[in-house]
């Protein structure tokens, strides 16, 4: 019997917000909303955001 993998805070605000890019919410060029925003929407501290924010730059989903 294998134990589900349970996906981190991190992982799951990514997941949010490529859906968003993905959806259209955000366009090239489009500003995403700042880490305090998106801290409030998603109930989630600012270090847990800025590191989703910087890994999807590291991805190439964002620029900073």
């Amino acid at each position: 019997m294998s134990i589900p993998r349970r996906t981190s805070l991190v992982e799951q605000d990514k997941d949010f917000l490529k859906e968003e890019i993905m959806a259209g919410r955000y366009r090239p060029g489009d500003r995403v909303e700042s880490i305090r925003r998106l801290t409030v929407r998603l109930k989630v501290s600012h270090v847990t955001m800025a590191t989703a924010l910087r890994e999807l730059a590291g991805e190439g989903w964002i620029e900073t």
